[in-house]
């Protein structure tokens, strides 16, 4: 029986040029981030079930995770997400850490879900959690962020859009609706997929805790408000619409919308809310989203703690910069090249310890091809300078030095060989 050499469903296989591209973005991610002060931590990627049970969706928990018993008999999850991980962490040096913290992890997250455009069963994710601030200000900073990050690799505010609203809102009409409390997550779960299904089948769901079609009629035009001018004025006294307010006036950025169907699909946001999307047709979805989960810690039995975060996937964001042509051609030109003619490796050791000493990237063709075949596969692989090593090379000490990209080539000695590429 053939084995099968596909990766495991909804997994992917990085070959070279892939981990290239996902290490310009994460690299750029990371300068980005670091460039606010946030500081890199990372947790284990089991942690017990007991944990997850009251701190994610029960949607997760029951139907998307990974879960198993392990030999000492205790259950466990392999990590859907990383907010409970860090929320854990936090909660153990609760008293000793040294808030406001503001904290980012790149972990592999992975869900038990089926496989479609941009959504794996593996991932890997940017967390953003910014601890002890209560304030909007918080909030701002975080949006401020995720400019920044779109800036760095060159999009325009017309290509995404920035979505925010509050769930406090959402309660807010709900309570005024006179809507019992204990169904506000489940409308919660109803409204966050609103923009997947169509109108007919939200009000089919929503009367199983809205018993009433005017309500439902109210609660649905509340929800395509997308102007806080429009906002009903009784609603305008509470603390969540001055908030939102304060967001827009203070960044007034073109692209940051209010929009109050948004409500994020985990249990555990307590506030404002957003969610940024691709403005292209073609991958017209959400990129990432975020909030304020202001009793995580809390939940865990310590002292309440504001937090705010959010996250970015990997494959929604590279689709995004495909499909704006923001990705960069990716070439290995910071790596040389030695190509050997015929059997000197030893004798020409000296020349490729040299560059490696003086932090140069070395990679040596030792094989038994010709020339114009090791050129061709100095080429595939991208390089931009290599040095051809022969006999004479080594009794003249002046090195064949081609530069691919100019298709040129020279006589040099190794020093001033390093100084061309040091330069």
């Amino acid at each position: 029986m053939k084995l099968n050499l596909n990766p495991y469903k909804g997994m992917r296989d990085f070959y070279p040029e892939d981990q290239q591209i996902f290490n310009y973005i994460f690299n750029n991610l990371k300068e980005v981030v670091e460039l606010f002060g946030y500081k890199q931590y990372n947790a284990p990627i089991i942690e017990s079930e007991e944990l997850y049970l009251s701190k994610s969706s029960k949607e997760i928990i029951d139907h998307q995770t990974y879960s198993f018993i392990d030999r000492g008999n205790r259950k466990v999850v392999i990590r859907p997400e990383m907010t409970p991980s860090v929320a854990r962490m936090v909660a153990a040096k609760r008293k000793s850490l040294n808030y406001p913290l503001r904290w980012y992890s790149l972990p592999n997250l992975l869900r038990y879900e089926r496989p479609q455009n941009s959504r794996f069963r593996e991932h890997w994710q940017l967390n953003i959690d910014f601890f002890g601030e209560e304030s909007v200000l918080a909030e701002i900073e975080l949006i401020k962020l995720v400019g920044y990050i779109f800036n760095k690799f060159k999009a325009s505010t017309s290509d995404y859009t920035i979505r925010i609203n509050s769930r406090k809102l959402i309660e807010f009409i709900l309570n005024d609706l006179n809507i019992s409390k204990d169904n506000y997550f489940e409308i919660f779960r109803i409204i966050d997929k609103k923009d997947k299904i169509d109108l007919d089948t939200f009000r089919e769901e929503l009367k199983q805790f809205i018993d009433s079609p005017d309500k439902i009629n109210t609660l649905n035009n509340f929800l395509s408000i997308k102007d806080i001018n429009k906002i009903p004025d009784q609603f305008k006294n509470n603390d969540s619409y001055k908030k939102l307010t304060q967001i827009l006036s203070s960044l007034k950025l073109t692209n940051l919308v209010l929009d109050t169907s948004i409500i994020r699909g985990f249990d555990y946001y307590t506030d404002i809310v957003f969610e940024v999307s691709d403005n292209d047709p073609s991958n017209n979805r959400s990129i990432m989203g975020g909030g304020r989960y202001d009793h995580l810690i809390e939940q865990l039995g310590e002292d309440p703690l504001a937090i705010v975060g959010f996250g970015l996937g990997d494959s929604s964001f590279y689709n995004f910069l495909k499909s704006h042509n923001l990705l960069p051609k990716l070439t290995n030109h910071q790596t040389v090249g030695v190509l050997l003619i015929d059997d000197l490796y030893d004798q020409a050791t000296l020349i490729f310890d040299k560059l490696r000493d003086n932090d140069i990237n070395t990679v040596v063709n030792f094989s038994n091809n010709k020339l114009g075949q090791k050129i061709k596969w100095a080429l595939k692989e991208s390089l931009r300078y290599v040095l051809v090593v022969g006999e004479s090379e080594l009794e003249s000490n002046q090195i064949t030095f081609k530069d691919l990209l100019s298709s040129t080539q020279e006589k040099l000695t190794i020093d001033e060989i390093i100084a061309i590429i040091n330069k």
